[in-house]
Parts: C-alpha cells; sequence; structure tokens
C-alpha cells in the first residue's frame, strides 16, 4: 500500500504519471507534484496477478551541495534498471522505490529513515519481459554520533522496489533487505507504542484498558468478526514475542489476523482521505 498527502491527508495513490503520483480526489484523478511525501506499509491484500519483479542500481554517485566550492555530501544520484513479467495483462503500473538507510538493517538503534520515489511503467503484456529504467536521486540527513571526535557520516543507501497496478500491489515476492526493512520498522512502532502505554498506565491504580489500532487489512475480508479478543505476550523491551487468538477464525483469514496482530503496524483505514482507526481490545499478559 502507497499513500500520498494532499491537503493534510492521505490518499491512496492509483497510479503515476511519469514521476508524479496520482490520487483519487472526490471522484476524480488528480496528479500530484513529485516531491510529495509518500508513504508505504506491508498489506496481506494484492492484485489477481503475480510478476517477476528485478532490479539493479546502476551508477550510483555521490550528490553534492550545488554551492560553488562546496562539497559536503547531500545524498546520492542513481539509475534503475528494472524487468517486469506479469502472468497476465495489467494496466496503469507504476513502481515504487523504497530507499532507507542501510545501517538499520543491522543497528536497531537506527531508524528506519526512507524516501520514496514513483515512476510510471504504463501497460504490461502477460508473459511478455519488458525493461525500464530511469535516474533518480535522495537526500539524507548527515548522521551525528556522541562522540564528539567521530565526525558526521553520509547514510550509506539501500532500496526495495514494488509494483503496483491501478493502485494494487503485485505480488513479486519480498527481498530479504525489503523483509529486514519493515520488520525493523514495525519492531520501533512495538517500542514506542509499549513504551507510550506503560506511560499511560504507570501511575494508575485502575486496570489498564489498552485499545490498539490494527492495520487496515482487517477490511480485506468480509468474515472476520468485529470484535476479535487475542492475547499477545510482550517483553520487557516492548517487543511482542508471541500472538495467541482467543477465538478460532476460518482459514486462511487465522494467518491474516495473526500476521496483523504480530506486525502491529497502528496504521489507520483511509476512507474519503481521512483516517479511519479500527479499534479491538487486546488483554495483555505480562
Amino acid at each position: 500500500m502507497v499513500t500520498g498527502t494532499y491537503r493534510g491527508a492521505q490518499y491512496p495513490v492509483i497510479s503515476a504519471e511519469k514521476e508524479s503520483p496520482v490520487i483519487l480526489f472526490e471522484g476524480k484523478r488528480l496528479t500530484l507534484p513529485k516531491e510529495t511525501e509518500l508513504s508505504t506499509e506491508r498489506v496481506a491484500r494484492f492484485a489477481p496477478a503475480q510478476a517477476e519483479l528485478t532490479g539493479e542500481l546502476r551508477n550510483r554517485r555521490e550528490l553534492v551541495s550545488d554551492k560553488p566550492g562546496d562539497r559536503i555530501s547531500k545524498g546520492e544520484r542513481f539509475d534503475l534498471k528494472l524487468t517486469a513479467k506479469p502472468s497476465r495483462d495489467l494496466a496503469d503500473c507504476f513502481v515504487i522505490l523504497v530507499c532507507f538507510d542501510d545501517d538499520s538493517l543491522t543497528d536497531s538503534g537506527v531508524a528506519p529513515f526512507s524516501q520514496i520515489r514513483v515512476r510510471e511503467l504504463g501497460a504490461l503484456k502477460a508473459g511478455h519481459t519488458s525493461d525500464f529504467s530511469f535516474s533518480s536521486d535522495v537526500v539524507f540527513p548527515l548522521r551525528y554520533t556522541d562522540k564528539p571526535a567521530v565526525l558526521a557520516s553520509l547514510i550509506k543507501m539501500n532500496a526495495v522496489w514494488r509494483l503496483f497496478s491501478a493502485g494494487e500491489e503485485v505480488r513479486t515476492g519480498e527481498s530479504p533487505a525489503a523483509k529486514d526493512f519493515f520488520r525493523n520498522r514495525e519492531l520501533l512502532a512495538h517500542r514506542l507504542a509499549v513504551s507510550a502505554w506503560k506511560g499511560q498506565n504507570r501511575s494508575d491504580n485502575q486496570p489498564a484498558r489498552p485499545v490498539l489500532m490494527i492495520p487496515p487489512i482487517l477490511e480485506s475480508t468480509e468474515r472476520l468478526p468485529k470484535n476479535a479478543p487475542a492475547t499477545l505476550y510482550i517483553s520487557a523491551e516492548g517487543l511482542v514475542t508471541f500472538v495467541a487468538l482467543d477465538q478460532s477464525f476460518p482459514s486462511p483469514e487465522e494467518g491474516i489476523v495473526l500476521d496483523a496482530l504480530t506486525a502491529w503496524l497502528f496504521l489507520p483505514a483511509i476512507k474519503d482521505g481521512r483516517a479511519e482507526a479500527i479499534r479491538v481490545n487486546l488483554p495483555l499478559k505480562f
């Protein structure tokens, strides 16, 4: 899922025109500036198709300040070569490139900062291999350490790419880098949410009554109950170590629910450009 910010609200990106995201606003397609802030999350629903998608970053070079004589590092410029081969005809295709701090894959102390670029691909034919290449750049902030003797260092970029058709993500398989990036970002959300929950209940003698937002992937099936009791086991570090459902679910919906609870993304559903939180009461055990 990828969304774009417009007038302070988040809207699903349904298409792309060259380097610009396209949303649906008041029933009409609206092309946003290519500098529009984008966001993406993992979801459990995909377009009814699969595709082979491979990519390679080429000609990577340092992006420096435009001021004469100023050689302070600012980011990276690169070329991306993509090859796509879908299992069925796909219309209105676009790809998003998620560029992020490579150190966040191995260092839990590094926030998974990222920037997203979008590119129009057009229509893709079933069984036909299509090649694309384009250039882009990202600007990351310098990272400073708490050691005075160590100078600021430029973030080393890594990237993953995802294919969409008419706003729906096409299943292409997930690279290890993508899996680690989203997992680390979800763990950060876990820690922050649990820390806030503990802070709210630390001085209150009343029983804690946490209400947590569950990702909008729960909207993707009609057979799920509106209220689903579950038990989460959380370590002292604020990590969800185990999730158990307190009632049976139809298969494969049970897997969707478990994935949602384990990921614990805290994402709101988006309806008419407004966030609508899906809330589930969860009894927590420590």
